[in-house]
């Protein structure tokens, strides 16, 4: 087992922490991430439109004051 440093011992903030997974991701990820990152933006426009478009589709309660 290797002797802890002093750096592994040093308590991180969250950006710390986040700035670190930055630097851990190879770079042959980034062209995936982004496809998966577009996709589901997509998928989330596709699920929630046609909850503003169709006039059929209740969305509040009528009757009630």
């Amino acid at each position: 087992m290797k002797p802890m440093t002093a750096e592994g011992r040093k308590a991180h903030t969250a950006s710390q922490r986040l700035r670190a997974i930055g630097r851990n991701i190879p770079v042959e990820i980034y062209p995936l991430l982004a496809i998966m990152v577009g996709s589901l933006s997509f998928g989330v426009y596709s699920f929630i439109r046609p909850a503003y478009e169709d006039p059929t589709l209740r969305l509040r309660r009528r009757g009630h004051n």
